[in-house]
């Protein structure tokens, strides 16, 4: 892929990211530093993947991009998977807030 592709995958994950933040914030929703590395390394790897397989498949390497796709893919999905896991774990710990009355009755 050329650096022009490049260009427009970080704009669109960077896009991405600065909306999934704004949106966590907006919904109270508390996304912890590693869930972020987590998801980050797993995005990386998956792309990493995506890449592999493609100049196999160019070099008609079938066997090869299979074998990509089973041992970078298989990983990356479950460092996302993780990222994700976590997140909903944290989310379901955080007690909700009521929004009724605290007073004591006698």
């Amino acid at each position: 892929m050329g650096f022009f592709w490049y260009t427009i995958l970080g704009v669109i994950f960077g896009a991405g990211a600065l909306w999934l933040l704004n949106w966590a914030k907006e919904k109270e929703i508390k996304i912890r530093w590693y869930s972020i590395t987590l998801f980050v390394l797993g995005l990386f790897t998956l792309l990493l993947t995506i890449e592999a397989y493609i100049g196999n498949l160019q070099e008609f390497e079938s066997r090869a991009a299979g074998l990509t796709l089973v041992f970078m893919g298989i990983p990356a999905l479950l460092l996302i998977g993780a990222a994700v896991g976590l997140t909903v774990k944290n989310m379901k710990s955080v007690p909700a807030v009521s929004t009724e009355s605290t007073e004591v009755k006698a």
